[in-house]
C-alpha cells in the first residue's frame, strides 16, 4: 500500500507526536507498505532523511505560524492522486490535506487525535466546525487513549469513526551500568532516588507543579532529586520556582540529552 504522512511534527523536532509520526512510519515500512513523509525543512537534515526507510519531502516555512499550510499543501497535493491511504498526525494540517483529498479524489483517509489539538477549539464555532468536519470524513479516526476518545464524542465525533490505539513504546534494551553511572554524574545525581519529567515545558505540561510538590516528597522521604527533560518556555519559570523553594541543587533541567542517557535515566527511574 502506498501511504502517505503529512506532518508538522517531525524530527528534528522533539516531542510526542513527532515521534509518533516517526515510529508509525518505520514500522509500516516494516510491514511492506511505501510510505513517504511531507515535513517540516530544517537544516542538516539530509543525512537523517537519507537514512530513514521511507522518502521523505521536506517543506519551507515552519516558523511561518498558519501561513505554513501553504508550502505544506503545495509540497504534499501532488502526491494524493498516486497515495492508497493518508494518515493525518495532525487533524489541522494532515487531517485538511485529507478532507481535500477525499472530496477531490475519495482519497480514504485516518486521523490521529490526541485532546488538546480540538479541544482548544471547542467553542469557536468556526474552526470547531472544519475540525468536526475533517473527524467524521475520515475512514477512521485513531484516539490515543479512552479520555481523548470521551471528548472526541462530546466534540460531536460519532463513536463508531473512533479506534483507540494506546501509543506503544519499544522494548527496554539493557541498559549497561556504566552508562547509568555516566547519566547520574552528568546530572549530579550522587546515589539519590529521582523523579523523571520528560516532555516540553510549557504550562499544560505541568512541569511547575512537580517542583513545588518536591518540598512535601523531601520531607516525607528524605533527599529526592527531581529531573525534568527538555526544552520550551517553562524551563525557566520551573528553575526560577525551584530557587524560590530553596531545592535548586535538587531540581535539574538539562534541556535536551542524548539518547543513550535518556535511555540510562528511564533505566534508572
Amino acid at each position: 500500500m502506498r501511504i502517505l504522512i503529512p506532518t508538522v511534527d517531525y524530527p528534528p523536532i522533539e516531542g510526542g507526536i513527532s515521534t509518533v509520526a516517526l515510529q508509525v512510519s518505520r514500522a509500516l515500512v516494516r510491514q511492506g507498505h511505501e510510505v513517504t513523509v511531507v515535513a517540516p525543512a530544517f537544516p542538516d537534515m539530509d543525512e537523517f532523511d537519507a537514512a530513514e526507510p521511507v522518502r521523505v519531502l521536506r517543506f519551507p516555512g515552519y516558523d511561518t505560524g498558519w501561513f505554513r499550510l501553504l508550502p505544506f499543501l503545495r509540497t504534499a497535493w501532488p502526491l494524493v492522486r498516486d497515495t492508497d491511504c493518508i494518515l493525518a498526525i495532525n487533524v489541522a494540517y494532515g487531517g485538511l490535506l485529507g478532507r481535500l483529498a477525499y472530496a477531490r479524489h475519495g482519497t480514504p483517509y485516518i486521523n490521529f487525535a490526541y485532546a488538546y489539538e480540538f479541544l482548544k477549539f471547542a467553542r469557536n464555532p468556526v474552526v470547531g466546525t472544519v475540525l468536526r468536519s475533517i473527524y467524521r470524513k475520515g475512514k477512521r479516526c485513531i484516539a490515543i487513549s479512552r479520555f481523548t476518545r470521551e471528548n472526541l464524542i462530546r466534540f460531536g465525533v460519532h463513536e463508531d469513526r473512533i479506534c483507540i490505539v494506546l501509543p506503544g513504546a519499544s522494548p527496554a534494551e539493557p541498559v549497561p551500568r556504566a552508562d547509568v553511572l555516566r547519566a547520574r554524574h552528568q546530572l549530579d545525581l550522587q546515589d539519590a532516588p529521582f523523579i523523571l519529567a520528560v516532555g516540553r515545558f510549557i504550562p499544560r505540561k505541568g512541569h511547575i507543579h512537580l517542583v513545588e510538590a518536591l518540598p512535601a516528597i523531601q520531607e516525607r522521604v528524605g533527599h529526592v532529586h527531581l529531573v525534568m527533560v527538555g526544552r520550551g518556555p517553562q524551563r525557566w519559570r520551573c528553575l526560577k520556582k525551584a530557587h524560590a523553594l530553596g531545592i535548586e541543587g535538587a531540581v535539574h533541567c538539562p534541556g535536551y540529552v542524548e539518547e543513550d542517557i535518556l535511555q540510562a535515566l528511564y533505566h534508572d527511574c
